[in-house]
């Protein structure tokens, strides 16, 4: 569960997120205005972007980044810094939208296009590395999140003006992946130094950002099993939120959903019921978008209400909240077992024993799979055998593009490719994907348990594209000698 507790809190403090990077991105587009005249459009566009991804549209924020990318693919050269800039710009309202699978090959893109510069500007790739290092944490990638925090981190002096903002997020973020993979003695340092950073930005008025970081601090003494003091940060997380001039419902509501999950966790549930109803009432607004966040608050009020003996309205949130999880969640995941076996207990005591059965049934199969992955795991990596047939993209051959392109497969247990995804990217888009289209056509030997069943599993493909060195010109045949 904890790999998925990152989209399920931090969603909800995007806002400070998005503002520090649409400030970023205005900076950046700004700085590479000189690279490219008559760039009205693509100004124009970025604009409309930018505003839409501020405001947490992250529907429009998508539609006009790749209507973004389609122009500087169309009217900028493939290594232009406002390409990467559309790359970024769209990946990250993907990454804010949950798709980190989307996300992950266009930030890389960005990233390998602003190395390339020849003075690349450190806040601009800094940003970047920090943007790709909070999806390889989500995804339990810890080591190599931990490298790009590194090179993140050296490209910035703490000290400096134009530094300051983004060296307290690369501090927040780090200490939030610690916390996340239940490392709060690691990730409170990281986290008490961005708040002291953030609290010098903000003044004593603080900021959503600096209640960011409380909040995660929070969260940070509820993995450490402090819920006391998890309470008084979450507390003071929220009267910070809500005296800012411009309120956020759904931090409201998720915040609330944090100080109740933990009045229940210490067995006071009576003191947690009247906020969970008001933090599944903000979330379930037509301002929120954040589901994973309701269904988390439907549990706890499920939890509160069972206790209370409000069967009916126990299973009532319940049933809501499973709901929601199967819609956001893989089938198998363990916190639909648990979801359900939440939701049977509510039944069994309801005195619906027909009902109950089946649910714990279910919840019984997640459990038994999920014990029997951690029982029987992975011998074999998959493999392929033969090389990919790779075809060189005409325009690429005609322009002269080269790179090398290392993609990451998800191989299912028939030995076909379930997903491919771009993990470093050439630098020109027409590669990249020529390189994926190549690879969805092979047939692998899918990866083995110790027990002999092949299971799904990943594996990268590195594929590189080099054109045949050019024929030498032959030299012109001298005129035979007049007579």
């Amino acid at each position: 569960m904890r790999a998925r507790m990152p989209r399920r809190l931090l969603a909800a403090l995007a806002f400070a997120l998005r503002l520090l990077a649409a400030g970023v991105l205005a900076t950046t587009a700004g700085g590479a205005q000189a690279q490219m005249q008559g760039t009205g459009e693509w100004d124009r566009v970025h604009q409309f972007f930018q505003a839409h991804y501020a405001a947490g549209r992250l529907s429009e924020a998508i539609e006009t980044g790749l209507r973004l990318v389609r122009l500087s693919e169309r009217t900028l050269p493939p290594l232009n810094p406002r390409m990467g800039v559309a790359l970024w710009s769209l990946g990250l309202a993907y990454q804010e939208q949950g798709q980190p699978r989307l996300a992950e090959p266009l930030l890389r893109r960005a990233v390998a296009i602003t190395e390339r510069m020849p003075a690349p500007p450190a806040g601009t790739l800094a940003s970047m590395l920090v943007s790709l290092a909070r999806i390889c944490a989500d995804e339990g990638r810890t080591e190599e999140a931990e490298r790009l925090y590194a090179r993140a981190t050296s490209l910035l002096t703490p000290t400096a003006d134009e530094d300051r903002s983004l060296y307290a997020r690369l501090l927040f973020d780090q200490g939030a992946m610690y916390v996340f993979i239940d490392r709060p003695e690691q990730a409170d340092p990281l986290l008490r130094d961005a708040l002291a950073r953030r609290e010098a930005l903000a003044g004593p008025q603080g900021s959503s950002s600096v209640a960011q970081v409380i909040w995660m601090l929070g969260v940070s003494r509820v993995t450490a099993k402090d819920p006391n003091a998890a309470i008084a940060h979450f507390n003071r997380a929220l009267e910070m939120v809500e005296r800012q001039p411009r309120r956020n419902d759904s931090v409201t509501g998720a915040l609330l959903n944090d100080i109740a999950a933990a009045w229940v966790g210490l067995g006071q549930p009576e003191k947690a019921e009247e906020m969970q109803k008001r933090a599944v009432e903000l979330l379930g607004a037509s301002t929120s978008s954040n589901n994973r966040a309701l269904a988390r608050g439907l549990a706890t009020l499920a939890q509160i209400q069972s206790a209370a003996g409000d069967l009916d309205g126990a299973s009532a949130s319940a049933t809501r909240s499973l709901e929601l999880r199967q819609l956001l969640y893989f089938r198998d995941d363990p916190v639909i077992g648990d979801t359900l076996d939440l939701l049977a207990g509510i039944k069994e005591r309801q005195g619906r024993a027909d009902e109950a059965a089946p649910l714990r049934a279910r919840a019984l199969q997640i459990k038994d799979k999920m014990a029997a992955r951690r029982a029987d795991p992975l011998a074999t990596q998959p493999s392929y055998t033969t090389a990919p047939r790779v075809a060189y993209p005409a325009d690429a051959r005609e322009n002269g593009y080269e790179g090398k392109v290392v993609v990451r497969v998800l191989v299912s247990a028939d030995g076909t490719a379930a997903f491919v995804t771009v993990v470093s990217s050439s630098g020109y888009g027409t590669l990249d994907e020529a390189a994926t289209r190549s690879v969805l056509g092979m047939l692998f030997k899918p990866a083995q348990t110790r027990g002999g069943v092949a299971v799904p599993a990943a594996i990268q493909i590195p594929i590189e594209y080099r054109l045949p060195p050019a024929a030498p010109t032959p030299a012109p045949t001298p005129a035979p000698a007049g007579d």
